[in-house]
């Protein structure tokens, strides 16, 4: 076979570009002569041994022409390394690549490879990845802006593609941080936004043999929704609605599904959290839901056994809502208590008719009780509650007598 003992391509700057007609503009460098004939390969991998492999890029840019808004990303101080690779000897060879994204993105992967048993182990990281970068590629289909926002994503994993790709992940996480989504148009959807302060998820651990994904935990902190309805229909949703344009390809036929995979998370909390709520319904007309806080214990999917959930929340800075319990996820059984305390009522003042020329001056109300559920639906609510202060001053000024007879 061949020996080496180094092989380098260091220094490269491309540009890779889709043309409008589907072309890549290297096509005429990949293309090969139609009339000659293949020869034969025996399948085998050719002996090939060097000592240092390194290959180095200063920019790798990537433009696809073929959209109405053509879309351009680039890959900046690419860096791979290895050493001693061979396809004739089976114990794995280090290698590492190091790469900078755009807005300051990185890439670290390292391990080890094998090329004659199909094997590589290793540990990858991602880190500050700028999601408004990500958000770019559906920009033309998306009615909403990714203003800002970090990911970061870490783990070990192992692979082998011998006789069937088969792989895992281990030590796993997940982190997105100051994450700000905006309608595209502000005025057409106003107070409605999207903020989050972080989310992490840790302990992740992926067996693609078993089907199975398993994480310790999942938290999210600083998490804010503004919403407004109008003529009953919420805007939130409209602010996330992506049109996608029509494939061209044909369906293709839909594949055979094996086993499902299933999926348990150990632990998940919703700390210091909260959605601003403009309605007709209430005076003011904002509600703001603050200081959410909720755990959970164990979910599954396929659902499975009991989830325990606990948690509590501000209303205007006036009323607090609080609330345990457990729930059956798999046939939506359970039972949860909760508590309702200083509820102010004046705010439901938009809701008497307008023929009682009337509102409501005051009132606080405090409930307590148990709700029991079953299909995720009540089916009885205990309660013990009071009412305070109440007050509805009427006012006579265009109240008529009528004739009867």
């Amino acid at each position: 076979g061949w020996v080496l003992d180094r092989l380098a391509l260091e220094g490269l700057t491309a540009g890779l570009r889709l043309l409008p007609s589907g072309e890549l503009n290297i096509a005429d460098l990949l293309g090969g002569n139609a009339e000659q004939e293949e020869e034969p390969s025996s399948g085998a991998i050719p002996g090939v041994t060097i000592s240092s492999l390194t290959f180095s890029a200063s920019s790798l840019r990537y433009t696809d022409e073929t959209r109405a808004k053509p879309y351009t990303t680039e890959l900046n101080g690419l860096q791979f390394s290895v050493s001693n690779l061979s396809t004739i000897v089976a114990e794995g060879r280090p290698y590492r690549l190091e790469a900078t994204a755009e807005a300051g993105g990185r890439l670290a992967w390292e391990g080890l490879v094998s090329i004659p048993d199909a094997t590589s182990s290793g540990s990858l990281r991602l880190s500050n990845l700028s999601t408004r970068n990500m958000w770019r590629f559906i920009e033309p289909w998306a009615d909403f802006e990714v203003v800002d926002g970090r990911l970061a994503i870490a783990g070990d994993y192992s692979v082998t593609w011998a006789d069937k790709l088969e792989y895992s992940i281990d030590a796993g996480e997940v982190t997105l941080t100051n994450l700000s989504v905006m309608p595209k148009d502000p005025a057409a959807l106003p107070d409605t936004f999207i903020n989050l302060t972080a989310l992490s998820i840790n302990g992740i651990a992926l067996d693609s043999q078993q089907q199975s994904v398993t994480a310790s935990g999942l938290t999210i902190d600083g998490f804010a929704v503004g919403n407004t309805l109008a003529d009953n229909e919420p805007s939130l949703p409209k602010m996330l609605a992506i049109t996608l344009p029509e494939a061209d390809a044909a369906p293709t036929a839909s594949q055979e599904q094996g086993e499902p995979w299933s999926v348990r998370l150990e632990q998940t909390e919703v700390l210091n959290s909260s959605v601003d709520i403009d309605t007709p319904y209430t005076e003011p007309s904002t509600t703001r839901v603050s200081d959410i806080r909720v755990s959970a214990s164990a979910i599954q999917w396929p659902p499975a056994g009991e989830t325990r959930i606990e948690g509590g929340l501000a209303i205007d800075a006036d009323a607090s809502l609080q609330f345990d319990g457990a729930i059956a996820l798999a046939d939506g059984t359970g039972a949860f208590n909760y508590a309702l305390d200083n509820f102010r009522l004046e705010r439901f003042s938009p809701n008497l008719p307008k023929a009682v020329n009337a509102t409501i001056a005051g009132g606080a109300t405090a409930v307590n009780g148990n709700i029991t559920l079953d299909a995720f639906l009540p089916q009885q609510i205990a309660l013990d509650g009071s009412i305070e202060e109440f007050s509805i001053p009427v006012s006579y000024t265009h109240l008529r007598a009528h004739e009867t007879t």
